[in-house]
């Protein structure tokens, strides 16, 4: 909560995971800033079907039994592929608008998003809570801005192609 009440980054459009934790993360600074929060369904936390209310190392056993395939699907879950496939979906979404864009989303969702654009290991790439991941779009580029990103601080600034996000097939 303190993080949300301290953002001071300025922005024009908030949009937000459907989740209740983001939800009012965002809510919390769109108010701050005069705006209207735009819920995304693309940006919902990586559904782990039955292992979601359970300890996160039960799933990360069986997952290991189908050899960490990005297309193993747990029941009544998604794959983290049908995963990512949401986060690209999510960052079209976010080019369409003009102006600074806050994306209010899960730590997972960060981490594949920069699995998929710079090949980080997924806890390499994953913030802890209330930590905040900037990116800047610009064309065709996608610029990791690592001085704004203390849990990626010991990375240069590194500009890649924005079609590294369709290659995670």
């Amino acid at each position: 909560m303190e993080i949300a009440c301290n953002f001071c980054v300025p922005i024009d459009y908030v949009v937000s995971s459907p989740c209740l934790r983001t939800l009012r993360t965002a809510e919390i600074i769109a108010k701050r800033m005069g705006l209207e929060v735009n819920v995304n369904q693309s940006w919902g936390e990586l559904n782990r079907g039955i292992y979601t209310k359970r300890p996160y190392q039960e799933f990360i056993e069986e997952w290991a039994k189908h050899e960490y395939s990005y297309n193993y699907i747990p029941p009544s879950g998604e794959s983290i592929n049908q995963g990512r496939k949401r986060i690209v979906e999510g960052i079209e979404d976010i080019l369409a608008v003009r102006g600074d864009v806050l994306c209010v989303t899960h730590a997972g969702m960060i981490s594949n998003l920069l699995m998929m654009l710079y090949g980080f290991g997924f806890e390499e790439g994953k913030p802890k809570t209330g930590q905040v991941c900037e990116l800047e779009f610009n064309g065709n580029k996608v610029i990791l801005k690592p001085e704004k990103n203390r849990f990626l601080c010991k990375y240069k600034k590194k500009a890649v192609s924005k079609e590294r996000l369709y290659d995670f097939k």
